[in-house]
């Protein structure tokens, strides 16, 4: 089971402490990348007057993986700024585009791609992609969201992501399958019965007086 902290980061200063801070306890973080027109806030950079080509090397990306969840309109635009910076992986929300087979095109080779799809959203809009195998072997993970409102932290957790994990699992048996949103201990057990294989946190590690120790509790659930 892969745990990835997700932070909200509002500088990039916190981003870079978040990063010295996990490296040696998890293989990855995810940086919450908000544009506040596809989600209603916004993150670093876009707090800042944002230009990606701009966008310096990301710290320490030699010894912990950034995974960047381009929650923006539009992420084909800036997609290749964050792969030169040094993301790992990138996570492509499904509804912020109309683009993603040119994305998929384009950057499969590069960088991991992975899809989001949000609670609202039907499952089989992701089928065009997973049952296409020239598409599909460029899509890296499903990250599904288990929050209704996406964008903020401490969101309750939707049980209808359930059914979406299910119905994936099924459907394709070998798919990384990552769960976003509202998971803490008790959620994480659901979400990982239902067919997660990472889980993606921020407030049960970061609210947590001891990350470390948290991070290890939701490492050791198993279905």
């Amino acid at each position: 089971m892969e745990v990835i902290p997700a932070i909200m980061p509002h500088s990039r200063s916190e981003m870079d402490a978040y990063a010295e801070r996990f490296i040696g306890l998890v293989a990855a973080m995810q940086i919450d990348v908000m544009d506040g027109v596809f989600v209603p806030e916004k993150t670093w950079p876009y707090r800042d007057s944002f230009n990606a080509i701009r966008i310096e090397p990301l710290s320490r990306a030699s010894e912990i993986a950034y995974e960047i969840d381009l929650m923006v309109d539009r992420p084909e635009d800036i997609l290749g700024y964050w792969i030169q910076a040094g993301a790992k992986r990138v996570i492509v929300h499904i509804e912020s585009t109309d683009s993603f087979i040119e994305i998929l095109e384009h950057f499969g080779d590069v960088v991991n791609i992975g899809v989001a799809i949000n609670i609202g959203t039907p499952v089989e809009t992701l089928f065009e992609y997973l049952d296409n195998e020239s598409l599909a072997r460029n899509v890296a993970f499903v990250q599904c969201m288990g929050i209704a409102r996406i964008g903020f932290q401490g969101q309750p957790f939707d049980m209808n992501v359930i059914n979406t994990l299910r119905g994936l699992r099924k459907r394709y048996p070998k798919l990384i399958m990552s769960v976003d949103g509202g998971i803490n201990f008790e959620t994480a057990e659901h979400v990982v019965r239902a067919g997660a294989n990472r889980i993606v946190s921020g407030s049960a590690i970061l609210g947590s007086k001891d990350a470390a120790h948290a991070i290890e509790r939701l490492k050791s659930i198993s279905a």
